[in-house]
């Protein structure tokens, strides 16, 4: 399907270039977000009739981003959330809580602009942000049981730059007070009594079934 970009669309092209994409591609997702129009003759002539508007406003957004991207450059959010003794998540940390730990930050973004891969492990992961066609930027995320482990991961990463497969040691969660910038991602851990738990429930149940109340007729006779 041909189309027209109405705005920048990475690896596709820039605003007014005439693109040949799939058609699904177009009508799911380019078009409802506005990313894009039918390049038929109608919506080119438009599009070069509003071209200057068009550009102003793409102008002023892109310049608003910059501002926000020069400030989340300093920003490390933090998720407290549970985790086992080898580091893995009960759970996944997604794009929504992302949003959500720079929403306690100051900053209101919405999950589509983060771009990952649900996370599973603690420590420190590099989330990237797009504020804008033109503008992204990469965030850190600390991911941690509890908030001293979360600064031993913060320290970890300013004294070694360099990209390690060594996670930090993990910090058994003590549940200690978090500050109001720290979102808390609540989750349950798997149970690991179920067949325990099972078993005393089948075993109640058996001897319910080998002792029945007494009835009427059971009291009446004596």
């Amino acid at each position: 399907m041909r189309i027209i970009l109405l705005e920048r669309v990475a690896k596709l092209g820039q605003m007014g270039d005439i693109v040949d994409v799939k058609s699904g591609f177009a009508r799911n997702f380019l078009i409802p977000q506005k990313k894009a129009a039918p390049a038929t003759t109608q919506h080119i002539q438009l599009f070069e009739e509003k071209r200057a508007q068009i550009e102003a406003y793409n102008l002023e957004t892109k310049n608003e981003a910059l501002k926000i991207q020069d400030k989340l450059k300093n920003v490390e959010p933090v998720i407290i959330t549970q985790a086992s003794e080898t580091g893995q998540l009960y759970g996944s940390v997604k794009a929504r809580d992302v949003a959500q730990s720079l929403s306690v930050k100051g900053f209101t973004l919405s999950h589509k602009q983060i771009s990952i891969s649900p996370i599973k492990t603690i420590g420190c992961h590099n989330i990237n942000v797009n504020l804008h066609p033109e503008v992204d930027v990469t965030v850190k995320l600390y991911i941690a049981t509890n908030e001293e482990e979360a600064h031993n991961f913060k320290n970890q990463k300013n004294t070694d730059n360099k990209t390690s497969s060594k996670k930090p040691e993990h910090i058994p969660s003590e549940q200690p007070i978090v500050p109001d910038d720290i979102l808390i991602k609540k989750v349950s851990p798997p149970q690991e009594n179920n067949e325990e738990a099972l078993s005393d429930e089948d075993t109640e149940s058996e001897n319910q079934d080998q002792n029945p109340p007494s009835s009427e007729e059971d009291s009446n006779e004596s």
